[in-house]
């Protein structure tokens, strides 16, 4: 009698040629005239089946790898369709990853030929793609996201081999940055603002000289410097007036700390009632005057403001006081290198006031903390050849040029020193009597 598992194997072969259990057993019966002889066959043949049948098969060839023929990207304002196109229909899987956000497809038999499309919408939910083997011949594409979304569908919409992944970002989401990503690159400082202020104006005309007066040529000149630091690039510029008004000292002065000035250049011609003083001078702020002109000179431009005294009026914090004259004399400091390029700048093109050329008063309209401050007197309209100078264009033009040059030049030996700010906010609000 055969073993179980060999009658089991002779089954599945007796099945192969349509033949059932009931149909064997009747076999030997109707060919009874062979008598043993055929039943030792019969033996013999089921060996032989069943060896067959446990004998190791060689393995069957694995399916032939999926072929992405072309990929695109279409996207939208909050979302886009990943359409791919396969030779056939594929199995996938496809799922989110978060930290940064992701969507990834994975396909157990991928052959990729098309070449990856990509992101184009500034700003849209795709950021990059990348593709990556996965498994035994597999593939896994990765969608890296500029913010979390959710997988609306993926799979065959029309059938074939037309694949589909759409994603749309989530409500209210918030921009992701990738955790590999570099940092951004920190934006680089603007250039810094000049403001120039053309002295007096409207019902001050400052100095007179028969027809000629001071507040016509300050302006004058201070279009033709505006200009020509449009021209040189390397500072940005302002000026408190474009026109014939009157602005107050303080007023003037608020509106260079306003725009957040680096400097503030303000724009005089001298005179004398007596002798024959020739040439351009800088002056710069001090409690004590350098000398008896400076003092005079200084008393005389003050006098452009309205009454009320110095900028630090009042008891007031006695820290607050104090931070605020610490800015004041940083701002000094930087006021003499503004007055020191000037003067370069100046001496290239125009006479300078031979001896005491850089000098020291209390100018009211100097005295911000904040910023480099230099009043600029381009010459003596007491003086015949000055006067001549100052009213031709052509010398204006020229030094204008020099002096923004020079201009420039202060402005990149800034950006390389370190820099001062002023008093902090609080500390200005701690001292009631302290005045922009």
């Amino acid at each position: 009698m055969l073993r179980g598992r060999e009658a089991a194997a002779i089954d599945a072969r007796m099945r192969e040629e349509g033949l059932s259990g009931e149909e064997r057993r009747k076999e030997p019966s109707r060919n009874g005239r062979h008598g043993p002889w055929a039943r030792l066959a019969a033996g013999l043949l089921s060996l032989a089946l069943l060896g067959a049948a446990t004998a190791p098969r060689a393995p069957a060839a694995g399916p032939q790898s999926v072929e992405v023929r072309s990929a695109r990207l279409e996207e939208g304002r909050a979302g886009f369709a990943l359409r791919l196109e396969l030779d056939r229909v594929a199995p996938f899987r496809a799922y989110m990853l978060a930290d940064p956000p992701r969507a990834v497809l994975e396909f157990p038999r991928l052959e990729w030929r098309a070449p990856l499309p990509a992101p184009r919408a500034a700003g849209g939910l795709a950021r990059a793609l990348s593709a990556a083997p996965a498994g035994a011949g597999g593939a896994r594409l990765t969608v890296a996201l500029s913010r979390p979304a959710r997988i609306v569908s993926a799979g065959y919409p029309e059938g074939g081999g037309g694949f589909e992944l759409l994603l749309r970002a989530l409500p209210g989401a918030a921009p992701a940055q990738p955790a590999d990503a570099p940092p951004p690159a920190p934006r680089p400082a603007p250039p810094p603002l000049v403001v120039i202020d053309p002295g007096h104006g409207g019902a001050d005309p400052g100095a007179v000289r028969g027809d000629v007066l001071e507040k016509d040529l300050a302006l004058a000149f201070a279009r033709e410097l505006r200009d020509a630091l449009r021209r040189d690039g390397r500072v940005r510029v302002a000026m408190t007036r474009d026109e014939d008004v009157f602005l107050g000292l303080r007023e003037r002065v608020r509106i260079a700390a306003a725009a957040g000035a680096a400097a503030f250049v303000s724009i005089h011609v001298n005179t004398v009632e007596s002798g024959d003083a020739s040439g351009a001078s800088v002056h710069t702020l001090s409690e004590s005057a350098s000398d008896e002109e400076a003092a005079a000179l200084a008393a005389f431009e003050n006098r452009a403001d309205l009454p009320g005294g110095d900028e630090l009026e009042g008891e007031g914090d006695d820290v607050a006081r104090a931070l605020i004259d610490l800015a004041r004399r940083r701002a000094q400091a930087r006021s003499r290198e503004l007055a020191e390029a000037l003067l370069r700048g100046l001496g290239r093109a125009a006479p300078i006031l031979p001896g005491r050329a850089h000098r020291f008063a209390g100018f009211r309209v100097l005295k911000s903390p904040s910023m480099a401050s230099a009043l600029v007197e381009l010459g003596f309209m007491s003086n015949p050849d000055d006067l001549r100078n100052l009213s031709d264009p052509a010398w204006r033009r020229r030094a204008a040029r020099a002096m923004a040059a020079a201009l420039g030049d202060w402005a990149e030996r800034r950006a390389r020193a370190p820099a001062f700010a002023p008093p902090p906010a609080e500390a200005r609000a701690a001292a009631p009597g302290y005045r922009q």
